[in-house]
């Protein structure tokens, strides 16, 4: 669990948690400045960067205070991909099924085989980055 502004702003706080073998990382935030719209954008994609990054499963949960919410609940994938997703000033219960099996750590570990097809997809064959050595 990393908690609110560690969780967006220090990416080490989430790093620990996958270090130690977390394939789901819990994010609970209270994310209610006011008159900071432009926040929203940013906050979503520090979110999403935190799964990606990591290759894990990242839920953040903020509070609802109508009419200042800055950060929507949201469940992102181990490839960065929105999994579920509350709506922005509406209080609801967001609940989502998750494949833990995803979260591979590929990215925080950097291995090659694991890593290569979430950076180049389609664009670069498997037998291309294989040349590569699996360690510098």
């Amino acid at each position: 669990m990393v908690i609110c502004f560690e969780g967006f702003r220090f990416p080490e706080t989430t790093r620990g948690c996958v270090r130690r073998g977390a394939q789901l990382v819990f994010h609970p935030q209270n994310n209610t400045t006011r008159l900071n719209d432009w926040k929203i954008p940013v906050y979503q994609a520090m979110i999403v960067t935190r799964a990606a990054e990591n290759t894990i499963w990242f839920a953040s949960c903020n509070a609802c205070l109508l009419p200042h919410q800055n950060c929507r609940s949201m469940v992102v994938a181990p490839g960065g991909q929105t999994h579920a997703r509350a709506e922005l000033k509406q209080e609801v219960l967001l609940t989502a099924e998750i494949d833990i099996d995803r979260a591979t750590r590929a990215m925080f570990n950097y291995e090659r085989d694991g890593c290569a097809p979430l950076l180049f997809g389609v664009t670069v064959r498997p037998e291309e980055y294989q040349l590569l050595p699996t360690k510098r």
